[in-house]
């Protein structure tokens, strides 16, 4: 193996067509979504009872603001996974 191509091949590994890393892949994907479905719904909830007991804000507000930042997580995750 001369120079040139030994220089061309640094840093790369075969490894990344590997199957087990594609299943890998998709298992952190799916991972993400749920943990990110978990943040919202704690989210949506967590503003919902701050609305009920807190005299600085009333629900409605408080709820629509907590399923913005749940629509947030859940929607980087999706662009994440994709």
């Amino acid at each position: 193996m001369n120079i040139a191509t030994e220089h061309k091949r640094l840093g790369y590994s075969e490894k990344i067509n590997d199957p087990a890393f594609g299943e890998y892949l998709k298992q952190s994907g799916r991972w993400s979504l749920i943990f990110s479905l978990l943040l919202a719904v704690i989210a949506v909830a967590g503003f919902f009872i701050y609305g009920e007991t807190s005299a600085d804000m009333d629900n409605p507000e408080a709820l629509y603001i907590g399923l913005r930042i749940g629509s947030m997580f859940v929607a980087i995750a999706i662009f994440q996974a994709l």
